[in-house]
């Protein structure tokens, strides 16, 4: 973006140098600063009265509290006011609830003479507001006065016109990113329900899809594989025990044997920060709760299934106010802290609190946890699976998370930039939101992937090839119109793929961008509304919809070679069903790696390809014979 054509220095550290023409002033000088008033609590309720706005209710649409008393005038805002928390972090926000609110003390409004203008102050206020912060000494909470917010100096542009048109801007692009960040989130709350089931399912049917269930005996835990048992956790450990519980700071010592506690304990691995120590004498007094390697511990109180098998350097190591569960030779340790992290095993704890506040695992709870057991083989290969599985789950969420960190930092700069003029937005301000209206289905599906999963690593024209696949093949959406052709990396339109780039970079909704030239990978920045094209393509694909959210969800958390190998699969196993065939595994694992593309032979082995035939099936994403048929076309002569 084009910086201004002439700079002077502003004179403000936060500002650093300003566009000529552009006037530096305290934020009093062109708005209003009110203070919050303290009233009364024995007013305060849930029901009756205006809502009160507290440093809690910042950005939100309810309050916690309402005042029933007199109102004070000059303590009424409404969503229209800037509001700063002058307390803690002093935060920049809204009240966002319908009609007028008071505000309570501790908190200030700040209010200019047009909304436009109150919004550029919005955006201006916290990169000031931080640096107050930063040099704020405090030992408890930090307080900030109105009288620093009234000073605090921001550069204004010479014209209403200038203003409209760097907050339209604003408003138009952080939209966007806000877009970008809520599907990340959505996603790694998706990976998490992902992984939360596959960790259950895993832990009560195993990893064999076809195997002969029988009655568990247990009327919520339904039917296990045969040859499994589900029994108490005492019939499966030798000794089921709690560490210190009874004043455990007394035998604190600078240094000498480790003492895990609850803070130790991270899901499925002891943490070794903020380690407390007893001494040699005290561990041997405590013997009871000595820990050896292979045992496992587990938090008693607020997170229970929040537990770890003990390793090797902690082998001797002591433990306060911790479940200890003994090594046994008929329950791998692995598999229990799985286990312990199921569903079943959490529902489990839920019933046994009785309704409390916080969950608690004591040592009668523990002993009488019913636990579905395989042969000792069988809960090796389940752990060793959840371990590889869960790792890659966890792998996309770091994936999202850093993606979150990431739009953050920009949208804080892209702000910061535009408020101080580093940047000229005032031509970009011209350009008008496109519509989705008239876009055809396929580039409405592409646009929704490339918005909702386009920040994925490695995403590019591959990926939307197959989810246009999927959603036309397993949504039912044969108005996407794909002809797919056998290729390396699996089904193939390039017509259409063609098409779709055209469509959505004439409706101003997509970039598309080829950084290394022909033949590198394909890159899409989504410039759109991301709501209002969903909101378009359900109105199209109308009671099918639900099942694409479905798809673009699961296939969203797999990696690139996993999306390749179920499209490939699913097409290969559909192309059997319109041929008339009902296929086996080994059919479809051969039809792949044998009819398909010599790449595939390379890419995959059949263990590989059988792992996610499995994945299909648990999934329920598989063909029934309708769809696209894909040909060979000049592949194969």
């Amino acid at each position: 973006m084009k910086p201004y054509l002439a700079y002077k220095d502003s004179g403000v550290e936060w500002l650093g140098v300003v566009p000529e023409g552009w006037e530096v002033m305290p934020v009093k000088a062109v708005a209003s600063i009110i203070n919050g008033y303290p009233f009364n609590s024995a007013s305060f309720n849930s029901t009756v009265g205006l809502p009160l706005v507290r440093i809690r209710d910042l950005n939100q649409t309810e309050s916690e509290a309402r005042f029933d008393g007199h109102a004070i005038e000059q303590a009424i805002i409404s969503n229209s006011d800037v509001l700063i928390g002058m307390d803690g972090d002093f935060n920049v926000g809204r009240w966002l609830g319908d009609g007028p609110a008071l505000l309570n003390q501790r908190m200030c409004c700040v209010r200019a003479g047009s909304d436009t203008l109150t919004r550029f102050i919005e955006y201006c206020l916290p990169f000031p507001l931080k640096r107050i912060n930063d040099v704020t000494y405090s030992t408890t909470v930090k307080h900030l006065s109105s009288h620093q917010v009234e000073k605090i100096r921001i550069a204004l542009p010479p014209s209403d016109g200038a203003i409209t048109q760097i907050v339209t801007f604003l408003d138009r692009e952080t939209a966007k990113i806000d877009g970008m960040i809520e599907e990340q989130r959505r996603l790694i709350a998706l990976l998490a329900e992902k992984r939360q089931a596959t960790i259950s399912h895993a832990v009560t049917r195993g990893l064999n899809p076809s195997a002969r269930l029988k009655p568990s005996g247990v009327d919520w835990l339904g039917d296990i594989p045969e040859g499994w048992e589900v029994v108490p956790l005492k019939r499966k450990s030798p000794e089921i025990t709690v560490g210190i519980v009874v004043e455990p700071s007394k035998y604190y010592v600078e240094s000498g044997v480790p003492a895990l506690r609850s803070l130790n304990v991270r899901p499925g691995r002891i943490s070794g920060d903020n380690m407390v120590y007893i001494s040699d004498n005290a561990n041997e007094l405590m013997s009871k709760s000595m820990l050896r390697h292979g045992d496992v511990v587990a938090v008693r109180t607020g997170q229970p299934g929040t537990c770890a098998v003990v390793p090797q350097e902690f082998d001797g190591a002591n433990c306060i106010d911790l479940i200890i569960v003994r090594r046994s030779a008929q329950l791998d340790s692995e598999y229990l802290v799985w286990f312990l992290t199921s569903d079943p095993a959490l529902r489990q704890f839920s019933e046994g609190s009785g309704g409390a506040i916080q969950l608690h695992f004591n040592v009668s709870a523990a002993k009488d946890i019913l636990v579905s057991c395989p042969p000792l083989d069988e809960q090796r290969e389940i752990a060793a699976y959840l371990s590889r599985i869960t790792a890659q789950l966890d792998t996309l969420t770091e994936t999202a998370t850093s993606a979150i960190t990431l739009l953050q930092e920009r949208r804080a700069a892209l702000i910061s930039a535009a408020v101080t003029g580093k940047i000229d937005v005032r031509e970009l301000a011209k350009v008008p939101a496109q519509a989705p209206q008239s876009l055809h289905v396929s580039a409405m599906v592409a646009g929704v992937i490339i918005a909702r999963h386009g920040q994925h690593l490695g995403f590019g024209r591959m990926m939307v090839q197959k989810f246009l696949f999927m959603t036309q093949a397993c949504a039912n959406a044969p108005e996407i119109g794909g002809d797919y052709e056998r290729q390396a990396a699996g089904p193939l339109d390039r017509d259409l793929q063609s098409r779709v780039e055209t469509d959505l970079e004439a409706a101003g909704l997509v970039r598309v961008r080829q950084e290394g030239g022909p033949g590198s990978r394909v890159q899409y920045e989504f410039l759109g509304d991301a709501a209002a094209l969903h909101a378009e393509l359900a109105s199209a694909l109308g009671d099918r919809m639900e099942r694409f959210d479905y798809l673009s969800n699961q296939l969203g958390s797999l990696t690139k070679n996993g999306i390749e190998a179920v499209a490939t699969l699913y097409a290969a196993w559909n192309d059997f069903l319109i041929d008339g065939r009902t296929p086996d595994r080994a059919d479809i694992i051969r039809e792949v790696l044998e009819n398909w593309h010599p790449e595939k032979s390379r890419k995959f082995t059949a263990d590989e390809l059988g792992t996610w035939l499995d994945w299909m099936e648990r999934q329920n994403i598989v063909p029934d014979g309708t769809g696209p048929q894909t040909q060979t076309g000049r592949l194969f002569p």
